[in-house]
């Protein structure tokens, strides 16, 4: 996976990918000049290159520790995670004067020092308190690579003042609790109302080795299969409440989890995307799912194609259309666009895209590819930072505000750090040369009065649906997650709609369904019309026969 914003990748995962899988999906895009959404590089800011770390920010300030100097994880067990790419400053911009300093962490406990070294620890802030909780990275203490199992919450202004004056940590800065709950890496901490939700991730305590835990290095990594409740004040300090847990549903890290609104009742809710791995085949979930103070479930109709791994991203809900969108910058995905073609890569590469997906008042979730890419593969381990004159709810969400329409552009903030890779795929050739932990810093706008990303259709089937190799020559497979019941029928047209072929499916039982279509040799080459009708719905796609 690439994972502890690295991210971990199982000997398994590779096993059989030698053939990169294609998708024809239709788009059509609108003129650059009217993008929905724009970045642009800001120089002089001398933040450096860091990825998987955490951030608050205070005022005009932004506080960024832990984190890795490097890039991508390296295969090899003595080079992984190696003590060398920790980050052990503390930095803080000021996003007036654009100057950075970095503070040493030295007058800080041993035990609390290492935690604030490591790397993708799950963190939140809640008005002037930070809460970080976990991570992964070397202890001395241990004399391993341990997940840290304790929750650190500090006070911002008191922390800025104690950096500045070189002040030691005590007790006013930070308080902290033990607990086994709180060691997860790869998860997330999101505030809702009045509580905090510890959302899936792992525990991964010893050296990471691709070759599995039997194999050289040994580590032990068990998935917390769970949603992990808590109340935290400072007045009434911490409370453990019950988890919710689903070994299906919740086994997956390494995603995104954002903060939201429930667009038919006004009301704060969570939203998790994709992650790794699924329980039988080690590819990303494409299932999103909702987190309400009540309960969780699965999104029904939703599938999520792009964006798979945690990357940079924001929330933005606007009240006035009861629309909520969540916006995600690269990083690795399972697909990807090329030309108008959804590309499926089982290596999972590094990838460019922008997209979002919008949540609507009818509780239609669908995903849209923006007419943007970054400019290089980046965005894996990166961080969105709110601009500091947006309104946002207490959970973070950015407010539409209704004045922007007279605007052309809003600052929504800054998308930092990441891991840079010079190709899609470079995990089995990863010397520690072929990534970086990019140095970049881009401003994030968005044009209020554009709207111009293209739906991905596939998106809104409810099917997880693949079909795959595309183009084809001789077998090609579709791939169907059942809700009911029922018959499937596939048809096949040309371009002038003529129908060729029909093939039907009697008595389909609820699950996962792959079917195979071979013997396509007496058709001309060219692209034709795949329908798929089940469950009393049709989606079409487009497949190109290369004969």
């Amino acid at each position: 996976m690439i994972s502890i914003t690295s991210f971990f990748f199982s000997r398994d995962y590779f096993r059989g990918m030698k053939f990169t899988f294609t998708f024809l999906f239709c788009v059509a895009f609108a003129p650059i000049f009217a993008q929905e959404i724009s970045i642009v590089e800001v120089e002089n800011v001398a933040l450096g290159g860091l990825q998987s770390f955490v951030h608050a920010e205070y005022a005009d300030n932004v506080i960024v520790f832990g984190g890795r100097l490097d890039g991508l994880h390296r295969r090899q067990p003595f080079a992984t995670f190696d003590i060398a790419g920790h980050n052990t400053g503390i930095q803080i911009w000021n996003t007036t004067t654009n100057s950075v300093n970095t503070y040493s962490t030295a007058n800080f406990a041993d035990s609390l020092e290492e935690q604030i070294h490591s790397t993708n620890a799950n963190f939140t802030q809640d008005g002037e308190f930070l809460l970080v909780a976990g991570g992964y990275g070397y202890s001395a203490i241990a004399g391993d690579h341990v997940t840290f199992p304790r929750l650190i919450v500090f006070h911002l202004p008191t922390l800025i003042a104690a950096l500045e004056s070189n002040a030691s940590l005590d007790e006013s800065i930070v308080f902290q609790s033990h607990h086994a709950d709180f060691a997860v890496t790869g998860g997330k901490l999101v505030k809702m109302d009045n509580l905090f939700y510890l959302i899936g991730g792992h525990r991964f305590d010893g050296r990471y080795n691709p070759m599995g835990p039997d194999h050289g290095p040994g580590f032990s990594q068990v998935y917390t299969n769970a949603i992990r409740r808590f109340e935290w004040s400072p007045n009434n300090g911490l409370n453990l409440l019950s988890q919710w847990t689903d070994a299906n549903l919740l086994h997956r890290r390494d995603f995104n989890v954002l903060a939201g609104f429930n667009p038919a009742t006004q009301q704060q809710n969570i939203s998790i995307y994709s992650g790794v791995f699924q329980l039988n085949n080690d590819i990303p979930y494409l299932n999103a799912l909702e987190v309400s103070p009540q309960e969780f479930h699965e999104v029904p109709d939703f599938a999520q194609y792009y964006n798979h791994y945690h990357c940079g991203s924001f929330g933005l809900y606007n009240a006035q259309n009861q629309k909520m969108a969540h916006y995600f910058f690269g990083g690795i995905a399972q697909y990807y666009d090329s030309l108008g073609v959804l590309v499926q890569d089982n290596n999972v590469p590094f990838v460019k895209t922008v997209a979002k997906v919008e949540q609507d008042v009818n509780g239609v979730w669908s995903e849209h590819l923006l007419p943007l890419q970054l400019p290089d593969y980046l965005g894996a381990g990166s961080e969105f930072i709110p601009a500091h004159d947006v309104t946002t709810y207490d959970n973070g969400v950015i407010q539409f505000d209704s004045n922007w329409a007279n605007q052309d552009s809003i600052l929504m903030g800054y998308l930092y750090g990441g891991i840079k890779s010079t190709a899609k795929n470079i995990f089995w050739d990863n010397e520690g040369d072929l990534s970086i932990a990019a140095p970049t810093l881009f401003a994030v706008y968005l044009h209020p009065n554009s709207s111009n990303g293209v739906m991905n259709n596939q998106s809104l089937n409810g099917w997880q649906m693949q079909v795959y190799p595309n183009p084809f020559n001789e077998s090609i497979y579709l791939v169907l997650d059942l809700k009911s019941n029922t018959m499937v029928k596939v048809e096949w047209f040309d371009l002038q709609g003529k129908l060729i072929e029909t093939s039907l499916f009697e008595n389909q039982s609820v699950g996962k369904h792959e079917y195979v279509f071979n013997e396509k040799s007496h058709w001309i080459g060219g692209t034709y019309l795949m329908t798929v009708t089940a469950e009393g719905k049709s989606f079409t796609q487009r497949i190109i026969f290369d004969d």
